[in-house]
């Protein structure tokens, strides 16, 4: 007794991109998170419908609905990860690196904007502090006595300063490789 499945081959690009068409229209239905009977009903028989269809389009394999809701499962997975490495890439600031989403996540996301939403951050942990928010969360000098802290006008003043020597050093640092590239070419 040998419960042998044959391996189905891959859908091609096409069968997905028809599947997501045909999901498109009935999204309402599809990922309402309701789990009532009715709502249940609704689903079952709009994922029957889809079945129908994509199985009267042009496409090379007959598909059931449970084959379809898999390939739905999987396409919508693949959006999402790879809407979270593209939003990752945009905080590191790495430079521009290329997207790993293609036409179908993109298709997927543009299906489903609230299942799927955008997490726009404008402002990161890696923002320059300034002037007001500077001393406000200084660990290095919390265990020292109140007496014994910086005041915040001080530590602006030094950090100033250290910017300043950062800036002089950097540029002496320049004019020597300048001196050096000359004394080379005499």
């Amino acid at each position: 007794m040998e419960n042998t499945k044959k391996k189905q081959k891959p859908y091609s690009e096409y069968e997905k991109q028809v599947l997501i068409q045909l999901v498109q229209a009935k999204i309402g239905v599809i990922e309402n998170r309701r789990t009532d009977g009715v709502s249940l009903r609704k689903k079952s028989e709009a994922w029957e419908e889809i079945t129908s269809q994509f199985n009267n389009s042009n496409v090379t394999q007959i598909a059931d609905t449970k084959q379809l809701k898999k390939m739905w499962q999987n396409l919508k997975t693949k959006a999402r990860d790879a809407k979270t490495l593209e939003a990752q890439r945009k905080r590191t600031g790495g430079g521009p690196a290329l997207s790993d989403m293609g036409p179908l996540e993109s298709q997927v996301i543009a299906v489903m904007p609230n299942v799927l939403p955008s997490i726009n951050i404008e402002i990161d942990s890696d923002t320059i502090a300034t002037g007001s928010t500077l001393g406000l969360d200084n660990d290095e000098q919390m265990w020292l006595p109140k007496r014994a802290r910086m005041s915040d006008m001080e530590q602006n003043n030094n950090i100033d300063i250290e910017f300043i020597d950062d800036v002089q050093k950097k540029k002496a640092q320049s004019r020597n490789r300048e001196n050096r590239k000359k004394l080379l070419m005499n």
